[in-house]
């Protein structure tokens, strides 16, 4: 009697275990990832954009960027912000070093760094509407901390998601 109440008692066990580990396992898919996913070419991200009907932020910067080094080492190890960047194709283009940057610089009129543009899955800026009905880009010229850069995150996946 008492090794059928063992061999009961440790089936259970085993299958409540199973049941929480994959229900862990699905609850935190979003948690193990530790790091914004970074692409360095834009075609690559338009082209992932529209096949995932994802919005894109793409970051420009430089290495001698006091404010992009914030970025890096503040806003963009931020878990909230990882977690909300899982939304999003996101690519960094290095101002200085990269053969697609100047036509890039010059198509969204970037003149500083660092700068984050909130696209659509075509390349377009997304534009907020103000009561005026003047359209006002969605992009972060300079540096922003965690809590207003979630805010920027949350507009354009509203805009991505409702302009359709």
């Amino acid at each position: 009697m008492n090794k059928i109440f063992i061999i009961i008692f440790s089936i259970i066990t085993i299958i409540s275990f199973i049941s929480c580990t994959d229900n862990s396992i699905n609850n935190d898919e979003n948690e193990n990832i530790t790091s914004i996913q970074w692409l360095s070419s834009f075609e690559e991200a338009v082209s992932l954009a529209k096949a995932e009907n994802k919005p894109i932020m793409l970051e420009f910067y430089t290495d001698w960027c006091t404010w992009c080094k914030e970025y890096e080492n503040v806003t963009f190890v931020d878990k909230d912000v990882i977690r909300e960047s899982q939304n999003f194709i996101s690519v960094k283009i290095d101002a200085e070093n990269n053969v697609q940057s100047s036509s890039l610089i010059d198509k969204y009129n970037i003149r500083g760094y660092p700068a984050v543009l909130f696209l659509n899955a075509s390349g377009d800026i997304l534009q907020l509407e103000l009561q005026e009905q003047i359209p006002l880009a969605l992009r972060i010229d300079g540096y922003t901390g965690p809590e207003n850069f979630i805010i920027f995150m949350e507009e354009a996946l509203y805009l991505n998601n409702n302009s359709r």
